[in-house]
């Protein structure tokens, strides 16, 4: 499935409320590119960087429908190989009346991360619609570009 579209958001040094060691994760700004998409079948969504470097910042999804739950997954299908794919977050049992709210943490999505995914390696998103076509989903995915991590070293 394509995005419906990107947005993108930007936020100022001083916009982040939170600090790591003391120091704003923000000092330059960032950028936040978002990802819409919608449907009522599985979630399949892979983002690529198209050669840039990146970090997943956040993902939201809301569920509406008959009842049904089953686990979403955030991994890395790695530029290097199958040998380096993993798993990053399962948030088990979401769906309708439990939408998925996952905020990569600051530590997570400040350069260098351990979350940092290289310019060939994708995000994929994924959740088993167990009533397919009489549960709709609406999903966000926020990512932080190369451009804005290199300027943040």
């Amino acid at each position: 499935m394509e995005p419906e579209s990107w947005y993108q958001i930007d936020v100022r040094p001083g916009d982040v409320p939170t600090t790591i060691d003391g120091r704003d994760p923000a000092p330059f700004g960032r950028t936040i590119y978002v990802m819409y998409s919608t449907g009522s079948g599985n979630i399949s969504e892979v983002i690529s960087s198209n050669g840039t470097p990146f970090i997943p910042v956040f993902v939201r999804c809301h569920f509406t429908g008959v009842a049904g739950l089953a686990n979403l997954t955030v991994s890395v299908d790695s530029g290097m190989g199958s040998v380096h794919d993993t798993t990053l977050y399962t948030d088990q049992s979401v769906g309708v009346d439990a939408d998925c709210h996952l905020k990569f943490t600051d530590n997570e999505t400040s350069w260098p991360s351990p979350f940092s995914l290289s310019a060939n390696d994708k995000l994929k998103v994924e959740w088993g619609n167990p009533n397919s076509g009489n549960i709709t989903w609406g999903l966000a995915i926020g990512i932080m570009t190369g451009a804005v991590l290199n300027a943040r070293q």
